[in-house]
């Protein structure tokens, strides 16, 4: 403010110029500037609290992330283990059964031409099969049936008498 004299003393007027404007504009931008400040502050300290967090979750995420591919790892090795297994088994039911077929084989072989004192195995066991059926059909009182099944093996029953000596 500016004071003048006049005739009857000093008064005090109202200066208007470049000086006080100046310094309300200087005074509106620094309060401008520091209100900016306080909110890109805000900002950035929620900017940082949300990349912290987002930091955490992504370092658990990567945590379990390696704990599940270490899980699959060793379930893709078990699971080739027992694959092994399975294919070793198959190749042992498989060599097992190509063996107890040649078993069975020979054991055809021997039962087919089997003689014991005279006694043809095969045919009497044939014979033996027979008469056990028509024995099963008189219980139940199939006469016919088992008269039938006594007719179907008397070949093979005469077949399994020793040979004359």
């Amino acid at each position: 403010m500016r004071h003048s004299r006049s005739d009857e003393g000093t008064h005090i007027h109202d200066a208007v110029g470049p000086k006080p404007l100046k310094k309300l504009a200087t005074v509106t931008l620094t309060l401008a500037v520091v209100a900016a400040t306080c909110v890109l502050l805000v900002t950035d300290v929620r900017g940082r609290a949300e990349v912290r967090s987002t930091a955490r979750a992504l370092a658990s995420t990567r945590n379990r992330l390696e704990q599940e591919q270490a899980h699959l790892h060793r379930t893709q090795a078990q699971m080739r283990t027992s694959l092994s297994q399975a294919q070793a088994l198959e190749t042992s039911i498989s060599e097992t059964q190509t063996s107890l077929a040649a078993s069975n084989a020979a054991i055809s072989s021997v039962d087919r031409g089997l003689v014991f004192d005279g006694f043809d195995i095969s045919a009497l066991n044939s014979c033996l099969s027979g008469v056990t059926q028509a024995l099963d059909q008189v219980a139940v009182g199939q006469t016919s049936g088992a008269l039938s099944s006594l007719g179907a093996v008397s070949t093979s029953c005469s077949a399994a008498r020793p040979a004359a000596r």
